[in-house]
């Protein structure tokens, strides 16, 4: 049911237009009737019909100023004018202010239902519009959590390629902030079996009144902190940082009874550097429980500062590792790594800390090379804070050298997998990149236009995965192509030619029947 006004300042005229409106049965309920401008504009605040009928010419305030004021506030509502054939000029204006339509005097049943019917459909309309748009500004509200949480995962593993669409999704998502910095909290709960739970809440509730906090678990025993700040010229301090950090503790401790390590990172100013600063938060909490246990705060500043007392080994080991943890080169790992436990053993003396510590630094560089190599981040994350877990309770010197045989071969699977999973869609492009142009003069530069390598190495990678070159591939693509159009389809040579990327009807030729052993001519007679 809609509701309707009429505004006249003849009431047979208004008592008229609402026996009309009775008759023919329309949804419409008079809800108001007034006899004069200023009259109009009072009822139609009051009660904000869906439509009115208004008088042009009234004494007083007229219907035009009327009808300009009454949209002023209720711009949703439909204002038909009644004018007199005098009036037409008035009407004109009427329309350019927006009015529905205009009505002559006296008004005809059949006319005025019509009208009634198109206001129906435009205010239906209109109701529509409005449920959808509350229904989706309901469901964005509803998933905006998830939205966030997603963009925050994002941030910390650094998985973003289109900086200007990720700014868009900052401003929807209130992540305007000028500069941020990441701390990582690990959860001591050898009893509790799903802590992470119970500390989520009890962070998320203690910094609910902080701008630009979220909070993110990653890994079974870890939760991860971006602290954004909207200030400019002021720098947080590493006692600001640490503040925060024993806070953070303190409430995780009060309320649910768990010890924690916290690890922090610096402070960066723009968002696309701040998985960096995740990866040094990281390695700080690594090194806190490692070195202080339980309870503990450490930045990575005092992390550097640790290692450079640690006696230095031979880098040339690490180096060699890194290369082929980015290769996925799963062979190679247990020499190497018998060569950088035996480095490690020399240079810490026997000092199983000194020698967990560099451990742990290894692992960060080996985890930082798969990163940059996009293996899977949740699985990096798992893989990184099971192996941090095992190498915290190991007790024997010896023992660093199974832990780093199974742990590096680990990250190294994940970048093997990581290289394949790749490599078979960038071939399957390719391949379906070639189905769709054979037509058209493909080149290997177009070929890796499409998939973003250099001529080299994808032509090394597509031999390595098909066990032939491009050329050959594409070469094969196009007379298997031909030999289908010459035989089922009935073209002749010159066209098939055309129709597989060949300029040259001759030189089609003679690579058709080099692979073939016939001329394409004689391929096309023995058709059926």
């Amino acid at each position: 049911m809609y509701s309707f006004m009429v505004v006249d300042d003849e009431q047979l005229e208004r008592k008229a237009i609402q026996v009309i409106m009775e008759r023919r049965s329309l949804p419409f309920k008079c809800v108001a009737e007034a006899g004069h401008g200023a009259e109009a504009v009072s009822k139609a605040a009051e009660q904000k019909p869906d439509l009115i009928f208004m008088d042009i010419q009234m004494p007083g305030m007229n219907g035009l100023e009327a009808a300009k004021k009454i949209l002023e506030t209720n711009p949703k509502c439909r204002v038909v004018f009644l004018t007199a054939y005098d009036q037409f000029e008035y009407a004109r204006k009427g329309l350019q202010m927006g009015a529905a339509d205009y009505l002559l005097k006296p008004v005809r049943p059949d006319i005025l239902e019509e009208t009634c019917r198109k206001v129906m459909e435009s205010l239906e309309y209109e109701r529509r519009k409005m449920t959808e748009h509350e229904q989706l500004q309901q469901e964005l509200r509803q998933s905006r959590p998830m939205i966030q949480t997603a963009l925050v995962y994002d941030l910390l593993y650094g998985n973003f390629y289109n900086k200007e669409g990720f700014r868009d999704k900052n401003e929807y998502l209130n992540f305007e902030f000028k500069s941020a910095l990441v701390m990582v909290i690990s959860i001591k709960s050898p009893n509790n079996p799903r802590p992470i739970q119970q500390a989520c809440k009890s962070i998320k509730d203690f910094l609910a009144d902080i701008p630009f906090a979220f909070v993110v678990p990653v890994g079974m025993d870890r939760i991860a902190f971006l602290w954004g700040h909207n200030m400019e010229q002021v720098e947080l301090t590493l006692q600001d940082m640490k503040e925060m950090a024993y806070n953070l503790q303190q409430q995780v401790a009060q309320e649910t009874g768990l010890d924690s390590c916290i690890g922090i990172g610096w402070v960066y100013h723009d968002f696309a550097d701040l998985y960096k600063s995740y990866r040094e938060a990281c390695s700080a909490v690594n090194l806190a429980n490692l070195l202080q246990g339980k309870n503990s705060v450490l930045h990575i500043s005092e992390c550097v500062r640790y290692y450079n007392n640690i006696p230095e080994y031979s880098l040339g080991a690490e180096k060699k590792l890194a290369e082929l943890v980015l290769q996925g080169n799963c062979e190679g790992i247990g020499e190497c790594v018998q060569e950088l436990y035996q480095a490690i053993f020399r240079s810490c003396s026997g000092n199983l800390i000194w020698a967990k510590a560099r451990c742990l630094q290894l692992l960060g560089v080996l985890c930082r090379v798969a990163a940059d190599a996009r293996a899977d981040a949740e699985e990096l994350v798992r893989i990184n804070s099971n192996l941090v877990n095992e190498l915290l309770e190991l007790n024997q010197l010896e023992e660093l050298k199974g832990w780093m045989q199974k742990g590096f071969a680990e990250v190294t699977m994940l970048v093997k997998k990581t290289w394949e999973l790749s490599s078979n869609r960038v071939i399957k492009q390719v391949q379906d990149y070639v189905e769709q142009n054979l037509h058209k003069n493909i080149t290997l530069e177009d070929i890796c236009g499409v998939v973003y390598l250099n001529p080299q190495y994808f032509s090394r990678l597509f031999k390595k995965e098909t066990g032939i070159t491009f050329i050959e591939y594409l070469t094969r693509r196009r007379i298997e192509r031909a030999k289908i159009l010459l035989k089922e389809e009935g073209l002749s040579v010159s066209l098939t030619a055309r129709k597989v990327g060949f300029a040259d009807a001759n030189y089609f030729s003679r690579v058709f029947c080099r692979l073939e052993g016939i001329p394409p001519s004689e391929y096309a007679r023995k058709r059926p």
